[in-house]
């Protein structure tokens, strides 16, 4: 079941903080590697947002290989 913190969005910003990385170039590398399975942004307005509920999926496909995780 689908809680209201799961239909949120995150922006690439929020999600790079999500991760502590530095650089919008780790994210698509991260979302261009097929062994890694990292969710596609959806585009809205121009913008890309990260649906909160997949980030939470492919995390917990690779725990604690990511450090802390902001939440």
């Amino acid at each position: 079941m689908m809680n209201e913190t799961d239909a949120c969005w995150l922006t690439v910003e929020e999600a790079m903080k999500r991760y502590s990385i530095k650089s919008r170039r780790t994210l698509q590398n991260w979302q261009n590697s097929e062994n890694l399975g990292f969710p596609r942004p959806v585009k809205y307005l121009n913008r890309c947002y990260y649906l909160l509920s997949q980030l939470r999926e492919f995390e917990s496909k690779f725990q604690g290989r990511f450090g802390a995780i902001e939440e």
